[in-house]
């Protein structure tokens, strides 16, 4: 697992269908819910977060996760930005 701190913060590499992730990507979806009347319906799959055709990230702060995002190769050349989300109270 890859790891990078930023002040209090640690970002960490992590399955996309890891409990971490999956807890965070549920948040996300509530806010979909909320701001938007519904959730992310696109489709994806947990291989497609994975090195070397994408990457998955929780952000911590002293072990609590605060943030996530990832990004997937759509094609050769372009990728996708998906599921960035950070805990309002960290906002």
């Amino acid at each position: 697992m890859t790891a990078c701190t930023i002040g209090p913060l640690t970002f960490a590499e992590v399955a996309y269908d890891s409990p971490v992730a999956t807890e965070m990507i549920e948040a996300v979806q509530h806010f979909y819910e909320q701001r938007y009347g519904g959730r992310d319906a696109t489709p994806v799959r947990p291989e497609q977060f994975a090195p070397p055709l994408g990457l998955f990230l929780v952000g911590s702060v002293a072990g609590e996760p605060v943030a996530c995002g990832g990004w997937r190769v759509v094609e050769p050349g372009l990728a996708e930005v998906k599921r960035l989300y950070v805990v309002e109270a960290y906002r």
